[in-house]
């Protein structure tokens, strides 16, 4: 991210805002930092994926207890547990 917002600060678009008078919080929030994302989205699209695939693996097969069981346990599909949905826990998982 870092390397990214560099790169795109030394660019003509940037160096036009500043000369127009706009506020450095400004040019970094408007300007710079959109195409300074795209480094970010790129590298959460690779490390999503294998998150998910290590949390199943670690949940299911050496059967640790964790999002997917805490999941189940707040929509109410564990039969020991009264029916119902946890709605505080639903956004705490989601969060």
């Amino acid at each position: 991210m870092q390397a990214g917002m560099l790169e795109v600060l030394e660019s003509d678009y940037v160096r036009s805002a500043a000369a127009k008078g706009l506020s450095q919080r400004c040019i970094v929030r408007h300007h710079a930092a959109p195409p300074a994302y795209l480094s970010v989205a790129s590298l959460l699209g690779t490390w999503v994926p294998s998150f998910v695939t290590n949390m199943v693996l670690v949940e299911f097969v050496f059967f640790v207890p964790g999002f997917f069981g805490q999941t189940k346990r707040a929509l109410g599909q564990i039969p020991e547990r009264p029916p119902g949905y946890d709605i505080p826990m639903l956004q705490a998982l989601a969060l």
